[in-house]
């Protein structure tokens, strides 16, 4: 019988997470490889998982929770939606950036719908504080975990004009972005959770 548990708590994941933080970042593109520059040991894994979950018996943050343990994670995205939008609301210029597995010159209806730039060949999903709503957060998560889902938060604060659509981001632009990332959110636990690492002070 499927368990279902609603009450889901914040889990600092360790080392085991920064570790895992890394692997992924060595497997996305341009934006994960300067993400993974940054000193990611002094920064917090975390991820939103059941109350009644052995945590002891996890081996691995990409393989399926329901599977393993017939428990089901709630409210997951929900959570991921809540602080992307927390962040969008900063006073310091935020954006939200997310890997695709598109390349420049596809001619895919996510390209046409979604506020997408662009870094040399690649695409990528770009959500401002103008487009911070439920509906358009939701569908850029949807389809980013095509890729898997590797997003970023940073803030541009004054030394980025504010990003168009469709517009090329320079590599000096980019390095700015990675440096001045806040959080990397990740696609987790085979796609029915995310992992969430978080720049400490």
């Amino acid at each position: 019988m499927t368990k279902s548990n609603f009450e889901m708590r914040e889990i600092d994941l360790g080392q085991e997470g920064i570790a895992f933080v890394r692997k992924q970042l060595c497997a996305g593109g341009k934006y994960s490889k300067l993400l993974s520059r940054l000193p990611l040991e002094r920064g917090r894994a975390l991820s939103f998982l059941p109350d009644s979950l052995d945590l002891g018996k996890i081996s691995s943050h990409e393989e399926s929770i329901f599977l393993k343990f017939g428990v089901r994670i709630h409210h997951s995205r929900s959570r991921i939606v809540k602080l992307i939008i927390e962040h969008l609301q900063s006073s310091d210029r935020p954006i939200a950036l997310f890997e695709t597995m598109m390349r420049v010159g596809d001619d895919s209806p996510s390209m046409r719908r979604l506020p997408v730039v662009t870094h040399k060949q690649e695409v990528y999903f770009s959500i401002s504080p103008a487009q911070a709503n439920l509906q358009g957060i939701e569908e850029v998560i949807t389809f980013a975990r095509h890729y898997p889902l590797i997003g970023g938060l940073a803030l541009l604060y004054n030394c980025i004009e504010e990003f168009k659509v469709s517009r090329e981001i320079s590599p000096d632009q980019m390095e700015f972005i990675a440096t001045n990332t806040l959080y990397i959110v990740f696609g987790a636990y085979d796609g029915e959770g995310y992992v969430v690492w978080h720049r400490q002070p």
